[in-house]
């Protein structure tokens, strides 16, 4: 009988509590599609958020982290279920390259900082290929289906121009966080709260399951005519250095900050820059949905 992955954690409420971290001996935690999810494994991740998002390690914040370093793993091991079974490759390079901007161009001191933390950089290398093997997979099986209508896109410029509209980017920041019925309130309370202390790149580490986490969760320069009405009605309301409100996307929550914005008078031959970054930023989109989607459907179809 399949089952949803997220009735584990009821499970692990039970059955699992860390203690002590670093005398924790290694124990099989959970089975994905008979993959084994281990108690090194958790422990990893959860130094792993601890570390890179600049915390104290104490039991109070450990706790705070069990649930999210799961779920992630969850995702991992069906990530990598997936990929193996489609054959996807990357290469060596492109790890590295991801590496160097994570680590601002400075790996040794990067790779130091988990030496020095007893945390396992090749697993934390893994899950980087894994992520970006996944990315290449979503790219493959929906690049076909990823259709920008650029006639509207055209209109919507032509627009812009012939009312002399000024052109509003934001430079914004994301948390996008899983959640169920039963833990919606809870979690979405326990990330703002870790945003008002902790700050919001700090938060986008420890609970965001976006690619973007890593990197504070800085999704950079975004046309606001490229976003859905949704949120480009939420952002018209914001400050600078304002978080909205929870915004539900396909059963996930978002969260977004504004950094910075700027608006620029559109002159004719501004035009076509900005018609490439609008569609630039509506297929990234698009793909993200996908992305979503189909790891969503792994684990409502998964063991």
């Amino acid at each position: 009988m399949l089952k949803k992955l997220n009735k584990i954690f009821y499970f692990l409420i039970i059955f699992f509590y860390l203690s002590n971290l670093k005398t924790m001996e290694v124990k099989v935690l959970a089975m994905v599609n008979n993959q084994p999810i281990t108690s090194y494994e958790l422990k990893n991740k959860i130094l792993t958020q601890i570390i890179l998002s600049n915390q104290t390690i104490d039991q109070k914040t450990i706790d705070k982290s069990k649930n999210v370093a799961m779920n992630f793993l969850i995702n991992m091991k069906l990530k990598e279920i997936e990929i193996k079974k489609k054959r996807i490759e990357i290469d060596y390079a492109d790890v590295q390259k991801a590496l160097l901007n994570l680590s601002s161009n400075d790996i040794v001191s990067f790779e130091k900082k988990f030496s020095q933390n007893s945390i396992d950089y090749e697993l934390f290398k893994k899950e980087i290929k894994t992520e970006l093997s996944w990315q290449r997979l979503i790219y493959t099986l929906y690049n076909d289906k990823v259709k920008i209508d650029e006639k509207l896109v055209d209109e919507e410029l032509k627009q812009i121009l012939s009312q002399r509209q000024n052109s509003v980017e934001f430079d914004l920041s994301e948390i996008e966080i899983e959640v169920n019925n039963e833990n919606r309130t809870s979690l979405i309370n326990q990330v703002l709260e870790d945003i008002k202390t902790l700050g919001f790149g700090v938060s986008a580490k420890k609970w965001s399951i976006s690619p973007t986490a890593l990197g504070d969760g800085k999704l950079g320069w975004v046309n606001l005519n490229a976003l859905s009405p949704q949120i480009m009605n939420i952002l018209k309301g914001l400050k600078i250095n304002e978080v909205s409100k929870p915004i539900v996307k396909q059963g996930n929550v978002l969260f977004l900050k504004i950094n910075d914005k700027k608006k620029e008078i559109i002159k004719k031959e501004d035009l076509e820059n900005l018609r490439k970054r609008i569609i630039d930023q509506k297929t990234n989109e698009m793909f993200r949905l996908y992305s979503n989607s189909y790891i969503s459907k792994l684990k409502n179809n998964s063991f």
